[in-house]
Parts: C-alpha cells; sequence; structure tokens
C-alpha cells in the first residue's frame, strides 16, 4: 500500500527517512531468538526487493555490513547514495526501506513548554549515547509547530540498561537548566510490562498511556 500510495519525492517532515515504509524491525517477543529474527528480516528484504523492487538495507542484527548496524548510519549512508544491501538504486517513489531484527525499542517523545529548537537539539545531544551520553539512548530535538512547543524524540533501545525514568529526569534537570519545564511524555507504539516495572514509583507525565499501550495487554486482547 505504501509504494502505490506515497510518493516520498514530494514528502517533506523534519524526521529522518529513506523511504515510504522507511523501517521495518523483526522483534522477538516469546520463544525466538534474536538471530532468527534476522534470517525472517533477510528473507523478507529478499521478498520486498523481488515484489515490490523497492531496494533494501538490513540493519542491527540482521546487518551484513558493520557500517550499517545503526539505524542513524543506515539513513546518513542512503542519503549518499550508498548501495543497498538487497536490489539496487531506488524505487523512483518509494525510495527504499531499512529491514532488519532488534530488541524491543521503546519509542517515546518528550515534550518542552518552549520554541527554543535549539535548547531540544543540544538536551538530545547530551543525552545520546554516540555522544557520551546515557547508554542505549538515541535522541533528536524537533519542533512540535502544532502545539507551539519542540520535543525530545527519543528511542530507547535497551530499556534494561537505561530505564526510562532515568532519562526522563536527565532531561528535566537539562531542561530546567535553561529555565524550560516539561510540559507531558507521549509513548509512541507499545511498552513491555518490563519496562514500566523498572519504572514503577517515577511521574512520567503520560499525556497518552492507556491499558492497551502495553505490549502484553495488547497481546492477551488481541483475539478478543
Amino acid at each position: 500500500a505504501a509504494v502505490a500510495q506515497i510518493d516520498i519525492s514530494t514528502h517533506s517532515g523534519v524526521h529522518p527517512r529513506v523511504g515510504a515504509a522507511d523501517v521495518l524491525p523483526i522483534v522477538p517477543l516469546e520463544d525466538i531468538t534474536l538471530d532468527e529474527c534476522a534470517s525472517i528480516a533477510r528473507d523478507l528484504g529478499q521478498c520486498i526487493w523481488e515484489e515490490l523492487r523497492v531496494p533494501v538495507f538490513l540493519y542491527e542484527a540482521a546487518a551484513k555490513r558493520t557500517e550499517c548496524v545503526r539505524l542513524q548510519n543506515v539513513r546518513k549512508l542512503a542519503a549518499q547514495g550508498y548501495a543497498p544491501d538487497i536490489g539496487e538504486g531506488r524505487h523512483p517513489t518509494a525510495g527504499a526501506i531499512v529491514v532488519g531484527a532488534r530488541k524491543f525499542l521503546v519509542a517515546w517523545n518528550i515534550n518542552l513548554r518552549s520554541q527554543d529548537l535549539q535548547a531540544a537539539r543540544e538536551i538530545a545531544r547530551t543525552i545520546r549515547e554516540s555522544n557520551g551520553g546515557l547508554a542505549a539512548v538515541k535522541a533528536l530535538g524537533l519542533p512540535l509547530e502544532t502545539r507551539g512547543q519542540v520535543q525530545i524524540s527519543i528511542n530507547l533501545v535497551d530499556f534494561e540498561l537505561t530505564p526510562l525514568h532515568q532519562v526522563f529526569h536527565v532531561v528535566r534537570k537539562l531542561a530546567r537548566q535553561r529555565g524550560i519545564e516539561i510540559a507531558g511524555s507521549e509513548l509512541i507504539g507499545l511498552i513491555p510490562q518490563a519496562a514500566l516495572d523498572a519504572s514503577e514509583g517515577h511521574d512520567l507525565q503520560w499525556e497518552n498511556f492507556y491499558p492497551n499501550s502495553v505490549l502484553e495487554t495488547r497481546l492477551r486482547n488481541r483475539n478478543r
């Protein structure tokens, strides 16, 4: 559907992307290993190329090249015309896709009561693991124009290494140093119960948290 309906060449936005679907991770939930997920990801990538003619970059556990393990590296290389792992060139409207296998990632935004984009970017830069910040944290400072705010867009790639509340408290401290308060947190997608348990007792100022936001609850209810 994405290939048929989305023309990436006319798309504009602040979030990095390589194509209409951008990234497709295979995540082990139960009774399957990460290596098995990586094998599935490689097979899926081959099917995407053969059936849709969308070239594929492989990342994380499915990566074939060390420089393509990290998603942010793949996006940078793809923008520079780097060759895909499967297929060739770029689809004229759908671009490319990144397929791989990884542990469960918690994606969430911390919104700030400010329009200071430079401050948001400084905070994101400080907490990123790649800049010597918090382990397993990826972050970007982005404008939230619909609300007249800015946000720290966060991917926590291993909540066992760095719990959510640790990230939240560091962001709050850095924001307050700049005279800025946190407006709230937005969960993107689902979150495992273990990630919530690791931050039990800490107020993360959720704006959109519901019982069905918990991965295990969603799985239990999927056939009801």
